[in-house]
């Protein structure tokens, strides 16, 4: 006599969704309904177990995997033309995003404060200061491609305040 299944595969399947853990009887192969070519005394396909093992786990997003400027202070550089600058490098700034997209802390305003010589290098590249913090490797990272940067030249020195957005998926 085959033993009675546990009370939670009988709950679950009462109500159409088994739990995690819970194992279900599936046929191996096809199932033919009776009378549609099932021929009498033909042996029944054999019976495997599932586990359903739930929903997937999800990894926790601490910014988005690509980047855009969602804003800053130019002072005189020509705002159209350094963000045109900045755009050639958007590779890099989303390799940056995409490395530490699972790495708290929460990074998906971020800013950086760029000083710029009259002929468009730039001279140092700081984080702007965050409630959330800092992350690290990101700032190592954005440092390296604000850098590459060639920015408008201009009359004098520059400083730039460049803020970026990388949105979660949960917070679009």
């Amino acid at each position: 006599v085959p033993a009675a299944p546990p009370a939670a595969t009988v709950a679950s399947e009462a109500k159409g969704t088994p739990g995690p853990g819970v194992v279900r009887p599936v046929p191996a192969g096809p199932v033919v309904p009776s009378g549609a070519g099932a021929s009498a005394g033909a042996p029944s396909p054999a019976i495997l177990p599932v586990v359903d093992a739930g929903p997937p786990a999800t990894r926790k997003q601490w910014a988005g995997a690509t980047a855009r400027v969602s804003g800053g202070t130019f002072n005189h550089l020509p705002i159209d033309a350094t963000r045109a600058a900045i755009g050639q490098r958007q590779a890099g700034i989303d390799a940056c995003y995409a490395a530490t997209e699972f790495e708290p802390p929460d990074h998906q305003f971020m800013g950086w404060e760029i000083d710029i010589e009259p002929s468009g290098t730039a001279r140092a590249v700081r984080p702007i200061t965050s409630s959330v913090g800092r992350h690290a490797r990101l700032d190592s990272c954005m440092a390296t491609v604000l850098r590459s940067v060639l920015y408008p030249a201009s009359a004098k020195p520059s400083t730039l305040l460049l803020h970026m957005s990388s949105r979660t998926r949960d917070n679009p």
